[in-house]
């Protein structure tokens, strides 16, 4: 495991130092390796850079989890910009004002979702289904301050307007070591990623893994809303952690699930 070293460490750097054989992300029938994840992310920060993407930016992700976002939320953080998770659930009318709000310059969504998203002229759209073979799956060169914004979240806004709040990449660096000394994670760590990208919360089950050497199992929707597919998931991917809500846990239960060894 890679101990954080430098004090301008970022996350994406713990990322890259890991085993690129070993398999980071598993969804559905797909196993992605760190070596696949990694050169997939930077192919498309390349896509980014070469956009005019970098530093002080903003690109939203108007997509739900899978292998292909989460190489897209490490692809803006290697471009130097911060990353916007858009709900494709939410209305419309939110998904719009928030892009506006934003000041996104970019979207990036996977053909399935573009006729869904919202227009908004002020931000160009880019496919995570576009073939990026040709540009270099080498790390993008670009210097990144750890005060700079990692990620951009907005809240309910159920006592007025949703309200932006930026997480710097120091903030995320350091919650995720904390995490990581707090529950002694290491390269046999198996997380559920069932949470909503539009929740901070969502980074712990997508990142502790990936800056441990550990593996991130991401549930469908489906699944997510079974009891008896999450729990068969969780189990015939070997499990070890799980973070969910009351509701999450009421639908394990309910299923029959009960396992002393999953945390």
């Amino acid at each position: 495991m890679r101990e954080l070293r430098e004090p301008n460490d970022t996350m994406t750097a713990l990322v890259e130092a890991q085993d690129p054989l070993r398999v980071a992300v598993v969804d559905g029938a797909a196993r992605w390796t760190y070596g696949e994840l990694d050169a997939t992310a930077n192919r498309l920060a390349h896509r980014l850079t070469e956009a005019g993407v970098g530093r002080g930016d903003v690109v939203a992700l108007y997509a739900g989890r899978s292998a292909p976002t989460l190489a897209a939320m490490l692809a803006v953080l290697k471009a130097g910009a911060a990353y916007l998770p858009l709900d494709p659930d939410y209305p419309d009318a939110r998904v719009r004002f928030v892009l506006e709000d934003s000041g996104a310059r970019t979207v990036l969504v996977p053909d399935e979702l573009r006729e869904r998203l919202p227009t908004v002229s002020t931000a160009s759209v880019l496919s995570l289904d576009d073939d990026l073979s040709a540009y270099s799956a080498v790390n993008v060169k670009v210097a990144v301050d750890p005060m700079d914004p990692a990620y951009l979240l907005y809240t309910s806004g159920s006592t007025g307007r949703p309200k932006g709040v930026a997480v710097p990449h120091r903030a995320l660096l350091n919650f995720l070591i904390a995490m990581r000394d707090l529950l002694n994670s290491g390269e046999d760590d198996i997380w559920l990623a069932l949470t909503s990208l539009s929740f901070d919360i969502s980074g712990l089950e997508l990142y502790l893994p990936l800056v441990t050497g550990g593996r991130t199992v991401i549930a469908e929707p489906a699944a997510a809303r079974d009891g008896d597919r999450l729990a068969g998931l969780i189990r015939a991917e070997g499990v070890t952690h799980v973070q969910a809500t009351p509701s999450g846990w009421r639908v394990l239960l309910a299923a029959g699930y009960a396992d002393p060894h999953v945390t």
